[in-house]
């Protein structure tokens, strides 16, 4: 991805500054990216951004690549002139990412028969993913005592014939996440 600010109306004596920043939609933190042409890594192995800017050009440049899921949320470019007037430009970034399915979803479970049980898929990727659960010995879930509410399946009365493997689907419309399974037992 590459974001681009513009600082017209300077003459060429003027000194221009710019300041990238990110406030992350998924934590609400708000992190400085980079200072002119100096990139901020946060410790990160591999470098990821670029900043760019031309000797004489009003054009400033920040280069992600890769582009990361945790990049989603308002990223601001502020433009400094000479006078120390400051120009704010924020745009929403939005990072079509595959849903991962996270490894706080529910563990196998141990039930007695007559109980009941919600087993939970969490997941994120944007567009939001859609949840879908299937047993993996490939009876339908369409028993009387098996709802599915949004990413939790609600199995009630439990008996012998719905222990097995369950397996949790995540799907947007960039494709198929992975997928978790558990045992019902």
């Amino acid at each position: 991805l590459v974001a681009k600010c513009t600082l017209v109306g300077l003459t060429p004596n003027d000194k221009r500054h710019v300041e990238w920043s990110l406030e992350r939609f998924n934590d609400g933190k708000n992190f400085t990216l980079a200072v002119d042409t100096d990139v901020l890594q946060f410790n990160q192995p591999i470098p990821r951004l670029q900043a760019i800017h031309g000797t004489d050009s009003p054009d400033w440049y920040l280069i992600f690549d890769p582009l990361d899921r945790d990049d989603i949320g308002n990223l601001t470019c502020r433009l400094t002139d000479t006078n120390l007037r400051d120009v704010y430009l924020t745009r929403f970034l939005n990072v079509i990412s595959e849903p991962v399915v996270l490894e706080s979803s529910t563990k196998d479970i141990e039930v007695s028969d007559g109980d009941s049980v919600t087993l939970i898929c969490n997941a994120q990727g944007y567009p939001t993913p859609k949840i879908e659960w299937q047993k993996a010995d490939a009876r339908p879930l369409t028993s009387g005592y098996i709802r599915q509410v949004g990413s939790q399946l609600q199995l009630y009365h439990v008996s012998s014939k719905d222990t097995g493997i369950y397996k949790c689907l995540a799907s947007n419309l960039v494709g198929f996440g992975s997928e978790w399974t558990l045992k019902l037992s």
